[in-house]
């Protein structure tokens, strides 16, 4: 008898209250400021945040750091020497 496989499902990030309200007016704003349609941009801000912060288990992650280069060395130059 074959073991069933193991299928992780994408997990999503939690969403708070404060990020949905930004981005539903941003969302308001970008649409033109029309009055009216605040329902529809507070889900429609849920739908784009929560598929932003997709996770999918399946897939490996992007371990690249955000900012390139190097870090500076704890050793300083003095004269010619490093400490």
């Amino acid at each position: 008898m074959a073991s069933p496989s193991f299928n992780p499902t994408p997990a999503t990030l939690p969403v708070t209250e404060v990020e949905i309200a930004l981005r539903a007016h941003l969302i308001f704003l970008r649409q033109g400021s029309v009055a009216g349609t605040d329902t529809q941009n507070w889900f429609q801000a849920i739908d784009e945040l929560t598929a932003e912060r997709q996770i999918d288990s399946r897939k490996p992650r992007d371990l690249t750091p955000v900012v390139a280069g190097r870090m500076p060395s704890r050793a300083t130059q003095r004269g010619g020497k490093t400490t």
